[in-house]
């Protein structure tokens, strides 16, 4: 892909010939600037309106970027489709810790959110052996990369189609029972957490602001 897409350098003009890896590490860092772009205006769709057609409809179009990482034949598509990938992507760990958060209690949320983000990590592991996988490929009129990102984003796109069945909160949840939705919003009410509310409130900006907590973990977030 390194090759194929220019994105490695090579300066004949100085001895020894010296390799430039500038265009790489600008596609890496406009994944992060279209999740900069992204992170607020899908943040505010999420909380708007229903969890499920937002966060379904966003992971569809993240499968469907990914896959057009295939369709990509220069450094400069390559930064517009990073920066897109990016964009979409910004809004999904914020919608896994909201799903957390509707069902479970704050002594039950810690274990339960890093089940689903040390899922990069397991991914990470199995994707290494899909990329060697792909890599025996002799044949084919693709290259052994577009394979990859063709397959990953399939199966992005299914998973984004089953996440239109994820319901608002408990108290729509179709696989509970009416008394079992009645007992998973009592669980929420000692931690105050309530149910989902679609209106944006002045007072819980304005204490938002104020939280040091908030700033520390903004800072660690940034220092990462």
């Amino acid at each position: 892909m390194t090759q194929d897409l220019d994105l490695s350098v090579v300066d004949h003009s100085k001895t020894p010939p010296t390799i430039s890896t500038d265009r790489l590490s600008w596609a890496t860092s406009m994944f992060y600037f279209g999740m900069l772009v992204g992170l607020y205006p899908l943040t505010f769709l999420l909380q708007r309106f229903s969890m499920g057609r937002v966060l379904g409809g966003i992971i569809l179009l993240w499968g469907l970027v990914a896959m057009l990482t295939a369709a990509v034949t220069s450094w400069q598509g390559l930064f517009v489709q990073r920066f897109f990938l990016g964009f979409v992507e910004s809004i999904v760990p914020t919608a896994f810790m909201c799903i957390i958060a509707s069902y479970y209690t704050q002594k039950e949320q810690a274990l339960r959110q890093s089940w689903w983000f040390s899922a990069t990590g397991g991914w990470t592991i199995i994707g290494g052996a899909l990329n060697y996988g792909f890599a025996q490929i002799t044949g084919g009129s693709l290259k052994r990369w577009q394979y990859i990102y063709l397959l990953a984003g399939a199966l992005t796109v299914i998973y984004g189609s089953i996440c239109f069945m994820i319901p608002n909160s408990a108290v729509s949840a179709w696989f509970l029972s009416p008394e079992e939705r009645i007992i998973a919003v009592e669980r929420l009410r000692k931690g105050q957490t309530g149910v989902r509310c679609h209106k944006v409130k002045s007072s819980q900006l304005q204490e938002g602001l104020l939280d040091l907590k908030i700033w520390i973990t903004a800072f660690m977030m940034a220092g990462a």
